[in-house]
């Protein structure tokens, strides 16, 4: 609190728990009065399962949530950060929004994403912190109006608590897990699949719903799947590999 009273001058710091609800237009209002009221320039929701009464999984709940947050926005003229958690799983080939647990409005309505997460043990390079799986952090970024910068290396300062960045470059990003092919999910699961069947599995393997689409369609494009329609279910196709598909390895 010292600090944020000495070094963040115009912060609005609550450090006592609170009972707002972004779902609450009531509550939205006040707050709203309030930011005005003090010309705050930025507001941190945090963390964001805290602050709604409506189900994280359902896009009615998290629409009427994130139009909240787009009015804040609109009539104070102040930014919004919303820390938010990770769904459980594998989380290998989602990005930025795509890692978020609940409905996919959440990462849909974010300008961008600042994600920090766990760097697995075979991707540091000197073995003797591999016991150490917390020491560091990987810090990536997803702009949707701009060129995100480079991940970043963070280290975590067991004394103080605080994430700074790596001195050196102790992470092999070339070892960082890769989400299963489709390949792999059609030798394994059946070939050829109903096209949403294998988004599904897809996503269950680690992909993004949306990187999943555009895997589909690059590997169409590149003549390893083939896509024909479905007569029974009105824009449904069914994928399968081709031969070139099944020739070449996993």
């Amino acid at each position: 609190v010292d600090w944020f009273n000495n070094e963040a001058r115009g912060a609005l710091f609550i450090p006592e728990p609170v009972s707002l609800k972004l779902d609450d237009n009531a509550q939205i209002s006040g707050l709203i009065e309030r930011i005005k009221a003090l010309d705050y320039r930025l507001v941190i929701l945090d963390p964001l399962f805290c602050m709604i009464q409506g189900n994280e999984n359902d896009t009615k709940d998290m629409t009427r949530v994130m139009d909240n947050v787009n009015r804040i926005k609109l009539e104070t003229g102040c930014s919004i950060i919303i820390a938010h958690h990770h769904g459980k799983g594998d989380m290998a080939g989602r990005k930025g929004g795509d890692k978020q647990r609940g409905s996919s409005v959440i990462g849909g309505a974010s300008d961008g994403n600042i994600t920090l997460e766990r760097v697995e043990p075979e991707m540091l390079k000197n073995n003797s912190l591999a016991g150490l799986p917390d020491t560091y952090g990987l810090l990536s970024f997803q702009m949707r109006n701009s060129e995100a910068r480079e991940p970043l290396i963070l280290e975590l300062d067991r004394e103080t608590l605080w994430w700074m960045v790596a001195k050196d470059n102790a992470v092999d990003f070339s070892k960082r897990p890769k989400p299963v092919t489709v390949q792999e999910i059609l030798r394994v699961h059946g070939n050829p699949q109903i096209q949403s069947e294998l988004i599904k599995t897809m996503v269950a393997r680690g992909w993004g719903k949306s990187a999943a689409s555009k895997e589909i369609v690059r590997l169409v494009e590149a003549n390893i799947l083939t896509r024909t329609p479905r007569t029974d279910v009105p824009y449904g196709f069914t994928v399968g590999l081709t031969q070139n598909g099944m020739e070449i390895g996993y």
